[in-house]
């Protein structure tokens, strides 16, 4: 899934030159949808699909726009956080409607932080009751103790939350995790 998204992602901005994320996202629902030959025939068995965010940066203006595709982020500007919210379904995945997804602009400043990530650090199970770490944890964790460090040490300080938080339980899905100061 991974090779093919990318290869298509690249097609859709290099090839076709659409920038806005949201468009981004539809034509790569799209492609993927019939790739994967989900559109007319519904297999309720196979579950193929992709979560994905796409922030486009205008420099120039000092904005950003994001989409997700059942995924979010987290953004920093003058200290305050915003949940940035993709649409709830993911790319490729069987449905009955074309489906669209919705971008959201943002002005930015140097210094504002943006931190993507996949599912795979909230869906990990550990701590002392076996439990998933979930979203809730990972945004108090991002806000207040990540996001006032230098980016080698949230790297590490991110590293040893995951490995206190897992301890001996084996990784359960991948994890990505990107953070980018403006």
């Amino acid at each position: 899934m991974t090779i093919l998204g990318s290869s298509t992602l690249d097609k859709i901005v290099h090839k076709d030159s659409i920038t806005n994320p949201a468009q981004i996202l539809q034509k790569l629902d799209k492609e993927i949808y019939a790739a994967l030959e989900q559109k007319n025939e519904i297999n309720p068995n196979l579950r193929e699909g992709m979560d994905i965010s796409v922030c486009v940066f205008a420099y120039q203006n000092q904005t950003f726009s994001f989409a997700g595709a059942k995924s979010r982020a987290f953004y920093f500007h003058h200290d305050q956080m915003t949940v940035l919210d993709g649409d709830k379904t993911s790319i490729g995945s069987q449905r009955k409607n074309e489906m669209t997804f919705s971008t959201q602009q943002f002005d930015f400043e140097k210094g504002d932080k943006l931190y993507f990530f996949s599912d795979g650090l909230p869906d990990q199970f550990g701590g002392k009751h076996n439990r998933k770490y979930l979203t809730r944890r990972l945004k108090n964790f991002v806000s207040t103790k990540l996001r006032f460090l230098q980016v080698k040490e949230q790297k590490e300080k991110l590293i040893e939350e995951l490995e206190n938080w897992q301890g001996d339980r084996h990784q359960i899905d991948d994890i990505i995790f990107v953070g980018i100061e403006l």
